[in-house]
């Protein structure tokens, strides 16, 4: 697969063959991204949304690199060849044993043994090449998939997690004790590396479907569910990093922290159909009704929003009979239908108890603990809100059976 198009006016098809090959990690496809603009300003335009829990293996991996980190990944390219000059061998990744990569990926193991920062940086780097496949001996970007699938199994056989996972925490101690705050996307150079290499094993191992790989897959993330550093979970521990970020440790990159959250719970719990399935499996050990699913999203959230003008309708359509209409015509309290989509929204009860906190404190300057109800000397605009919030208060299971 050769993408062939222009950045900042160099045609990329005139970039080495190892470059060119490493594109679909290092840019995303621009043409995906690219509309016309008659297309994005017309009338007519309609958006069209795929509703799924994850996209292709190579537009996952796409999607944690930013543009400004091209130079990153030719890095972790430069830290392997480097790497590999200081070895007796002359033979390439892949015509190697696996008793000869992992021998290769122990060595690199041995660098975060040292304390010095660099050595662990260049180890990362290196372990972080190879999971994307050590692309520059790759034809195919099929080959390159799978080798770097392969690849990744061999690195948790190694033991690398446990390390990458220490190396991680080690890091945010470091910026919260320095209480780093840059965004220069320089500073979070350590972190990013350690980030990447830990989202591209979670998807390589996770994209894996082969019987053979399924015990070691399953071991995997049941280790990342595992108490680490403190943390009950790797769930709760991006939970930390992002409230961390929240808090002003600016310097995190908040989008990789939350593609690894975003992954561990699809590992863990379940994509959108396990969760559903489960759902009705529960609901029926416990005596509930079935479970109704809400009525299904149009094919394009534009045709919900979109205002419909008369020059646009044909009137035969106008002067159907009411059954034929749209599902997303709902009949209101007075009979008459609206162009709404058919489910209410939901508010929980500390919805409600922190807007009155917000509001207490901004408008009076004092605050009830615990009081729900009282609105004296709030605004009429704020008691209309809250009287809007308690309409569509909703208790979870959860909380019933913690009553």
């Amino acid at each position: 697969m050769i993408l062939q198009f222009s950045v900042d006016g160099l045609e990329m098809a005139d970039a080495p063959l190892r470059i060119r090959q490493a594109l679909p990690y290092k840019i995303r496809d621009l043409s995906r991204r690219t509309r016309k603009e008659s297309e994005i300003y017309s009338d007519s335009a309609e958006y069209d949304f795929e509703y799924s829990d994850e996209d292709c293996l190579e537009n996952e991996l796409a999607e944690l690199y930013a543009y400004s980190e091209t130079s990153d990944l030719q890095g972790c390219q430069s830290s392997f060849e480097h790497f590999e000059s200081s070895l007796d061998s002359s033979e390439n990744w892949y015509s190697l044993s696996d008793v000869g990569k992992k021998r290769l990926i122990c060595e690199l193991l041995e660098f975060f043994e040292q304390k010095d920062v660099v050595h662990h940086s260049l180890g990362t780097q290196c372990i972080l090449y190879i999971l994307q496949g050590k692309y520059n001996e790759c034809n195919t970007l099929a080959e390159c998939l799978n080798g770097s699938t392969d690849n990744a199994f061999l690195v948790y056989e190694c033991g690398f997690l446990p390390i990458l996972l220490k190396q991680i925490h080690f890091q945010l101690q470091e910026y919260r004790t320095e209480n780093r705050q840059s965004d220069h996307v320089e500073e979070s150079f350590a972190m990013r590396m350690l980030l990447n290499t830990l989202y591209t094993m979670m998807c390589l191992i996770k994209s894996a479907e082969c019987d053979s790989v399924q015990k070691q897959r399953s071991a995997f993330f049941k280790e990342l569910s595992e108490p680490m550093h403190g943390y009950p979970n790797l769930g709760l521990f991006m939970l930390e990093m992002i409230y961390s970020f929240e808090k002003g440790l600016s310097i995190l990159p908040i989008k990789k922290i939350t593609l690894i959250f975003w992954k561990y719970l699809l590992s863990t719990l379940g994509n959108m159909e396990d969760i559903a399935q489960k759902k009705i499996k529960i609901r029926e050990e416990n005596g509930l009704g079935a479970w109704v699913e809400p009525k299904d999203l149009p094919s394009s959230q534009w045709q919900v929003l979109q205002p419909q003008f008369p020059d646009r309708i044909p009137m035969s359509e106008m002067m159907e009979d009411e059954s034929e209409k749209s599902n997303l015509l709902c009949p209101s309290e007075d009979g008459e239908h609206s162009r709404r989509l058919p489910w209410k929204p939901k508010a929980r009860q500390a919805d409600v108890e922190l807007y009155l906190r917000t509001c207490r404190q901004k408008f009076l300057g004092y605050q009830l603990e615990g009081d729900s109800t009282t609105m004296v000397g709030l605004p009429d605009s704020i008691q209309e809100g809250v009287k809007i919030l308690q309409q569509h208060l909703y208790v979870s299971h959860g909380d019933l059976a913690m009553r």
